[in-house]
């Protein structure tokens, strides 16, 4: 599929902001993992899994190292969603984070 249209990406920021209280204004936001880990978090309140990242990872290596470990976690709990190219969604490639956040 190609680039997502921006009314998609719009609505998915709006609702993500809303369930989130958060301000986002690009999918780039989501490279870090940490938004990812967040919504696991919310679905399994138990999972914890939050400490697990690198809360403002400064270097493109310790945005995938935190994608890793958001990807461990949606194996460990059965989430039928599986991270395409680590390394392009590290890099804030909005149309993969767009694949990932709307599945």
């Amino acid at each position: 599929p190609g680039a997502p249209h921006m009314e998609e990406v719009d609505e998915l920021l709006e609702w993500w902001n809303e369930q989130f209280e958060t301000q986002h204004r690009s999918l780039a936001a989501f490279a870090d993992g940490v938004q990812y880990m967040q919504l696991i978090d919310a679905l399994l309140p138990d999972g914890g899994l939050l400490h697990a990242l690198q809360m403002a990872p400064r270097s493109h290596q310790e945005r995938v190292r935190n994608l890793q470990s958001v990807q461990q976690a949606i194996q460990h709990t059965g989430i039928g969603v599986e991270l395409p190219d680590l390394d392009r969604l590290a890099a804030a490639d909005e149309a993969e984070h767009f694949l990932v956040a709307s599945a």
